[in-house]
């Protein structure tokens, strides 16, 4: 029995354990995905869109009452307006412009709408008694009427002569020139009234 045991094949050594696999690696925590660039910009516009200002509405609302308001106050001064023109034209001549009376064709009567220019004339050159101005008087016709149309300016140029002596002025401080038909410009019959050469 202990040559049996003796001769018995030993036992083989227990196999070595496998060593333990790694532990996996804990994958990277992903960033965070960003938002599109288009959707960001149009959730801040939403979110941004400014309210119609008041301001701009109540300054729009007083510009419209100051317009209101100036259209007010020329209607109210155009009357003003009108009674000073007929002194602004009447000075005009005595400050080297040209005061001009337009006469009906063939008639030498003076307009009624020219007596307020000339009242106002009158009064400014008796206020500047060192002034003196000169009638420029022409009538309408051709070569054949040139002593028609010159008796006609002579005619008209008197009447503004006369009215103005009406009104104070001396018959010395005017120069009278009937010019007939030699009209270099503007309407034929008519009468120009200017400062006169000192």
């Amino acid at each position: 029995e202990a040559a049996a045991e003796e001769t018995a094949a030993p036992e083989p050594p227990p196999a070595p354990e496998p060593p333990a696999a790694p532990a996996a690696a804990t994958p990277a925590e992903a960033p965070p995905e960003e938002q599109p660039a288009e959707s960001a910009t149009a959730e801040a516009t939403e979110t941004s869109a400014p309210a119609p200002a008041p301001a701009a509405e109540e300054s729009q609302d007083e510009a419209v009452k100051e317009d209101t308001d100036t259209a007010e106050a020329s209607g109210e001064d155009a009357s003003e307006d009108s009674q000073q023109a007929a002194l602004t034209d009447g000075a005009a001549a005595v400050q080297g412009q040209t005061l001009r009376v337009v006469f009906t064709a063939s008639e030498s009567d003076l307009p009624e709408d020219a007596k307020p220019q000339l009242k106002a004339l009158a009064q400014k050159l008796l206020q500047e008694e060192g002034t003196r101005i000169q009638l420029l008087a022409y009538a309408k016709g051709d070569s054949s009427e040139s002593s028609r149309a010159r008796r006609l300016s002579l005619a008209r140029a008197l009447e503004v002569r006369g009215y103005l002596i009406d009104q104070g002025v001396r018959s010395t401080r005017m120069d009278v020139r009937a010019l007939g038909n030699n009209i270099p410009d503007g309407p034929p019959d008519r009468v120009d009234i200017q400062a006169a050469a000192r």
